[in-house]
């Protein structure tokens, strides 16, 4: 199993990205930790998670558990979950959509992380206002 966190904006904005071969019981693990470190560093203001599972391979089988893990549904300080997916038909996608209607999430697909970061600073406003003041220009004023 292979998950890769990290926070695009610090306490706002979580990137995971799974990848490699996984069965349904390693897929529910990697969603757990994804839920634990969401709610340990998640500030005060609404969080989003960026999930990429480009690279994920996994049989036909759907994730029986990760309908029943719901604590990162039900996790109040989430905005919108991004999943990051080159095909609609997967299994996971099929099992994240009937959670995000299930838990009333907001929810989007996007081809690419680029495209969800665009789709977010739009979205939540106080994203760009937050990456304008931490980001000194590296143009030299140009």
């Amino acid at each position: 199993m292979a998950i890769e966190l990290s926070w695009a904006i610090p306490e706002r904005v979580l990137t995971a990205n799974i990848k490699g071969d996984m069965t349904a019981d390693e897929l529910d693990a990697a969603f757990e930790h994804i839920a634990v470190a969401f709610e340990q560093q998640v500030g005060g203001m609404l969080g989003h998670i960026v999930l990429d599972i480009r690279d994920l391979q996994m049989g036909r089988q759907p994730s029986k558990a990760l309908q029943q893990n719901v604590s990162l549904a039900r996790n109040r300080r989430l905005g919108w979950l991004l999943l990051i997916a080159e095909r609609e038909d997967s299994p996971l996608y099929a099992s994240l959509i009937s959670l995000a209607r299930t838990h009333r999430l907001r929810f989007r697909l996007f081809r690419d992380v680029n495209e969800a970061m665009t789709f977010l600073m739009v979205a939540d406003s106080t994203l760009s206002a937050m990456m304008s003041t931490r980001r000194p220009s590296s143009d030299g004023g140009a």
